[in-house]
C-alpha cells in the first residue's frame, strides 16, 4: 500500500466496526466484495489507519462450518477484481495433523483420545461438524460449494464408509481438485509454518513484510510448535501430543490409509502447494 507504513508487528482482524469503517468510506462497498478493486483498497488504506497493519480476514473461519457458502460463491468467478484487491495468503497443513489439532481446538478430544474413532466417526465424531473437518477441509476452503455439496452427501449418507475400500469418487473428483489447484496458484504468498518452516519464514519476511516471530506469545520462541498446536509427526497417524501433554491413541494403519484415500483432494492440494513455496523460497534465494 503505498504511502501507508506498516507496523510489523500490528494484528488486526476484519472485525468489530473495522467492516462498518471500509463499508462508510467505500460508499457502500464490503471488505470481501469480488467487486472490490485495487484503487478502492488504496483508498481504504489511506483513509482508514488502522488497515496500515497486518488486517487480515478468513472467510473460511468467519463463515465458520455452515454447509452453505452463502456469499463465498461469489470468489468461484476466479478472474474477479478481488484477487487482485488484496495480497492472498494461503496457509496449508498436512490435513492429518490439521485435523488432529482441530479436534482438539474444538475441544473434541476430550471427549475421546483414541485416533481410530477420529477416523471412522464414531461417537462425538458421528457429529456434522467432525465429519466436514475430516473430509477434504482445506478443498472446502478452496472451492466454492463445495462444502455444500459436502454436506448434502453426509446427510444423505452417500460418502464411501471408512475402510481400506474407501473411494472419494462422486465428492473430490477430478473436476473438484483441477479448480482447487487452479485456485492454490491464484494465491500471491502461500506459507506452510509446520512442515515447510524455513521457507515460509523467508516468504513471510519477504513478501510480506512481516516477522511472524513477534506474534509470539510473550516467552514462546519455537515458532513450529507454537503454530502447530500439537507435537508429533506430520503426515502419519502416530500419537499426537497437545501443547497441554494430552496424548493420543494412534490410528491403525488400515483407518489412517483409509483417511488419506477420504481427503485425496486434500493431500494433493498439500502437496501443489508445498511445491509452490519451494519454488518461491528458491526464487528469492536466486535475487
Amino acid at each position: 500500500k503505498a504511502g501507508c507504513p506498516v507496523n510489523p508487528a500490528r494484528n488486526c482482524r476484519m472485525a468489530g466496526d473495522l467492516g462498518e469503517k471500509i463499508f462508510n468510506v467505500s460508499g457502500g462497498v464490503v471488505y470481501d466484495s469480488a467487486q472490490i478493486t485495487s484503487e478502492m483498497t488504496g483508498k481504504l488504506a489511506s483513509s482508514i489507519s488502522r488497515l496500515c497493519g497486518v488486517v487480515f480476514n478468513e472467510p473460511g473461519f468467519d463463515k465458520q462450518l455452515s454447509p452453505d457458502f452463502g456469499p463465498m460463491t461469489q470468489y468461484q468467478n476466479l478472474s474477479s477484481p478481488f484477487w487482485d484487491a488484496y495480497t492472498t495468503v494461503l496457509l496449508v497443513r498436512d490435513p492429518w495433523s490439521r485435523y488432529a489439532s482441530h479436534l482438539h481446538q474444538w475441544s473434541y478430544v476430550k471427549e475421546d483420545r483414541d485416533a481410530n474413532h477420529w477416523i471412522e466417526g464414531s461417537g462425538i465424531f458421528a457429529e456434522e461438524r467432525a465429519a466436514l473437518l475430516r473430509n477434504n477441509f482445506i478443498t472446502q476452503h478452496l472451492v466454492s460449494g463445495f462444502r455444500m455439496q459436502t454436506a448434502k452427501a453426509l446427510k444423505a449418507s452417500s460418502l464411501p464408509s471408512l475402510t481400506s475400500s474407501a473411494s472419494p469418487a462422486g465428492v473430490c473428483s477430478d473436476g473438484v481438485l483441477e479448480q482447487a489447484l487452479r485456485a492454490v496458484d491464484k494465491f500471491d504468498v502461500i506459507l506452510n509454518l509446520k512442515d515447510l518452516k524455513e521457507e515460509s519464514l523467508l516468504l513471510a519476511r519477504t513478501k510480506l513484510g512481516i516477522r511472524p516471530e513477534l506474534l509470539l506469545p510473550e516467552g514462546k520462541q519455537d515458532l513450529e510448535n507454537e503454530a502447530s498446536g500439537t507435537e508429533g509427526t506430520s503426515g502419519n497417524a502416530n500419537a499426537h501430543r497437545s501443547g497441554g501433554g494430552f496424548t493420543y491413541t494412534a490410528a491403525s494403519n488400515e483407518n489412517f490409509k483409509a483417511f488419506k484415500e477420504m481427503n485425496r483432494c486434500d493431500y494433493a492440494v498439500v502437496e501443489h502447494a508445498n511445491k509452490r513455496i519451494r519454488e518461491m523460497a528458491h526464487q528469492i534465494l536466486k535475487t
